[in-house]
C-alpha cells in the first residue's frame, strides 16, 4: 500500500466531511463517549484490530469518569 502524507490544507478539507474530528498539534483527534468502561474497552479493542490490519498504529487514550 502506497502511503502519502497529506498537506495541512488537504487534511482540513477532508475533515469538513467528518463529524467531530479536528487537528491539534499536527495530530488528528476525536473524542468518543460511552456509557460504561466495558463499552469503552470494547471500542478500543475493535479500533486496535482495525488499526493492526491497516498497519496504522494510533495513540489511543481511554478511561472512565
Amino acid at each position: 500500500m502506497e502511503r502519502k502524507k497529506l498537506s495541512s490544507e488537504e487534511i482540513e478539507e477532508k475533515l469538513k466531511d467528518l463529524d467531530g474530528w479536528k487537528t491539534e498539534n499536527n495530530n488528528l483527534k476525536k473524542r468518543f463517549a460511552f456509557g460504561s468502561f466495558a463499552e469503552s474497552l470494547k471500542f478500543v479493542n475493535q479500533a486496535g484490530e482495525i488499526a493492526e490490519r491497516l498497519d496504522h498504529h494510533p495513540d489511543i487514550c481511554f478511561g472512565w469518569g
